[in-house]
């Protein structure tokens, strides 16, 4: 026994010193690893994606404009863009660290480290000399009755939840080739994926143009409005915030930037064998801990008209005139006031200006601009009432107030009007999303954590794409055809707003025509001509998508299957296993492009699928956009409904916000004079018919006046 008793305590000595040897080796390879990488950034800037200097950047034209320039609005920072290089040189110091890291340990992935307390500790005091760390959390009352500009203190617990400058959250672990930050781009069995333009001509290109018999053009833009509140990732640039050009001379630059796409032989639209594509600014959790490549979200995550006033303090500062609670707005016409003449394409620069919003892509197509002007005079409609009911209130309180009612109203509208549309009932009513007619509803949950999805951002929302029209139109009063206009002709330029009546013959366009048909299919607008240029260079949004979803490391559309509870794709066949929500049609076309179900892009293979019943989007967008928008209602503290004591509105007025369509906003700012009670609907002669403007329901501000009001 006493041998015995020796030999085990021999057995646990050795077995201390190799577990604490091990530990020591590890605190070791970690400051080595640190340390190297902190050097190498000094001494060799080619380490890292925050590399730039290479390549010839595309600068902008205030005549004709610029392909890549117009991309880089496309996906610019919105506000403190100050933030993005640094967050971006942050992450490539931290994952050069951790490759050499995984390297030395032969470990993978930032789980040994982050899972070690004493490592993680050692991490951060070694990388802290040469890295800014994010926010640190701050003190937040619940006695604050509004929101901060950038979304913190939301969540009192944990106040960076939602806000703006967040890595977008993972639902799944990324699917890097490296394991850590190079995007995806092998197949199961080794390949390279097909290049997501010879996806787009096979899969989402259409020769036939169908019209939804149900929807209109609205609908689309609103879907696009609504995403522009919530989610904005930035795309890397040079060292003086110009964007880079990945393929000079049809070749493809050698630049840690660029993820060119393939061109293939004998395409329809293109010569060239490159287009052009950066990769998103890189980011990782805490600002500087190991993780993967993270990408950040420039916006609040929060449905609070971040659109309209900007998801940073200094934005909406600039946006508000400081008298009487009011916005500014331009010289004359009372639309978006003018900005800086780089943020747009100017073709009569003595006669019109670039627009200022509080979002940078306000601009992008005409029928987004439509909606920013709306928005923005509603605001100042409003605020006007509020300054004439309550004389005594100052500029704040009158601006405060009169932001949160409008981003009450975008919230009833998405809600009540946007989502049933796109989700159906069944999903609507499965995640308790549907406002209640009248009265509070009492949805908050302080520990769901609002911050967007990434594969929300990047592939599911931009479900919506598939209903670009290829033309623009203006009505009259009488809803009778002025003028028609190509679409590719007016990316980023405001031309049609300085028109007479150009916001209200546009607007009046978008709520009485049908958007194009819910599909697989993307139109020639986007998808051959997008951002088109003097030159006769475009890009193809399609192929940008798919790009987008290999750069960010996105699982395949199997892996998300299965995250939703769907029965996984093991075949392309159309019996048990295989392709079962998707047409004939595009179960030989997927077939014919993949050599693995499980190689599937999640944007194709969610875009391609049948629509759920009485929905607008397949079984796993669906799945992916139910979770978001239940997250960003329940997570939400602000949320419109809530009966709050301090930040709630009273009861009547909830009822009044309630009352409220988005017709009653398009009517009263954009002079409709008539229209149908739901604009995303076409007209029809039974529940959904035209009528003048007087008969839609009005929000009574009487129910702000001081003497009936709880909280001043």
């Amino acid at each position: 026994m006493e041998i015995m008793r020796m030999c085990f305590i021999m057995a646990l000595v050795v077995t201390t010193n190799a577990e604490t040897t091990e530990a020591g080796n590890l605190t070791e390879m970690v400051i080595q690893s640190i340390q190297e990488a902190i050097l190498m950034s000094e001494t060799d800037q080619s380490d890292g994606p925050y590399v730039r200097k290479a390549g010839k950047s595309a600068m902008p034209s205030a005549v004709t404009g610029c392909t890549l320039w117009q991309h880089s609005l496309f996906s610019s920072a919105s506000g403190n863009s100050g933030r993005v290089p640094q967050t971006d040189r942050n992450a490539a110091l931290s994952i050069s660290a951790l490759r050499k890291f995984n390297v030395r340990s032969r470990t993978t992935g930032p789980k040994p480290i982050t899972t070690d307390e004493a490592l993680l500790q050692t991490w951060r005091s070694q990388i802290a000399s040469k890295c800014t760390p994010s926010p640190q959390p701050m003190s937040c009352s619940l006695l604050d009755r509004y929101r901060t500009a950038n979304g913190t203190c939301n969540n009192i617990q944990n106040p960076l939840y939602g806000s703006s400058h967040m890595p977008h959250r993972r639902l799944l672990p990324p699917e890097y080739d490296d394991g850590i930050d190079s995007p995806r781009t092998r197949a199961e069995n080794g390949s390279l994926l097909p290049s997501p333009r010879l996806i787009s001509n096979t899969l989402h290109s259409s020769s036939t143009s169908w019209k939804s018999p149900s929807f209109t053009i609205m609908y689309m833009s609103f879907g696009q409005f609504l995403d522009h509140d919530i989610t904005s990732t930035p795309s890397m640039k040079d060292e003086n915030n110009n964007p880079i050009d990945c393929c000079q001379d049809n070749n493809v630059v050698q630049n840690s930037a660029c993820f060119p796409i393939g061109i293939p032989d004998n395409d329809e639209r293109f010569v060239t064998k490159c287009m052009s594509f950066t990769r998103s600014a890189a980011a990782v959790n805490n600002g500087c801990d190991p993780d993967y490549r993270q990408q950040i979200n420039q916006l609040t995550s929060y449905i609070d008209a971040s659109n309209v006033y900007g998801s940073y303090q200094e934005t909406q500062d600039r946006l508000r005139t400081k008298s009487e609670g009011r916005m500014r707005v331009s010289v004359s016409g009372d639309l978006l006031p003018s900005y800086n003449s780089d943020t747009c394409v100017l073709t009569d620069s003595s006669s019109t200006h670039c627009f200022d919003a509080g979002d940078e892509r306000h601009s992008e197509v005409p029928t987004l601009t439509t909606l920013h002007i709306a928005f923005l005079r509603e605001h100042n409609r409003i605020a006007d009432q509020l300054h004439q009911l309550n004389p005594d209130w100052n500029d704040e309180q009158i601006f405060q107030e009169t932001r949160k009612i409008v981003g009450a109203l975008l919230q009833h509208i998405t809600y009540n009007e946007y989502l049933p549309i796109v989700l159906g009932n069944d999903l609507m009513e499965k995640f308790d999303l549907r406002p209640s007619p009248s009265g509070f509803r009492h949805v908050y949950n302080d520990t769901i954590d609002a911050t967007s999805f990434n594969a929300f951002a990047t592939a599911a929302f931009r479900y919506g794409h598939s209903q670009i029209p290829d033309q623009i139109m203006l009505l009259n009063q009488r809803y009778k055809k002025k003028e028609i206009i190509n679409v590719e002709s007016h990316f980023f330029k405001p031309d049609i707003m300085f028109k007479k009546h150009g916001p209200e013959w546009l607007g009046r366009w978008q709520v009485s025509r049908a958007q194009r048909k819910e599909d697989k299919s993307i139109q020639g607008s986007v998808r051959n001509f997008l951002f088109l240029d003097s030159k006769n260079d475009s890009l193809d949004l399609a192929a940008l998508n798919m790009q987008r979803g290999r750069d960010h490391g996105l699982p395949s559309y199997n892996a998300w299957r299965t995250w939703c509870g769907l029965e996984q794709v093991t075949h392309f066949g159309y019996r048990k296993g295989g392709l079962i929500d998707h047409s004939q049609y595009a179960r030989k076309k997927i077939a014919s492009l993949y050599s693995s179900p499980n190689d599937i892009d999640l944007y194709s293979g969610g875009l391609s699928e049948n629509r759920i019943l009485g929905g607008l989007v397949g079984p796993t967008f669906a799945c992916i956009l139910s979770q978001q928008f239940n997250n960003l209602q329940k997570g939400d503290r602000f949320w419109y409904e809530n009966d709050a004591p301090n930040s709630g509105f009273t009861e009547a007025q909830l009822n009044e916000i309630k009352k409220m369509t988005l017709s009653s906003i398009l009517c009263t700012n954009l002079n409709l004079i008539k229209t149908q009670r739901n604009s995303f609907r076409m007209k029809n002669k039974s529940d959904n018919t035209r009528q003048e403007c007087s008969q839609l329901p009005s929000i009574d501000m009487t129910k702000w006046a001081i003497t009936q009001y709880r909280h001043y």
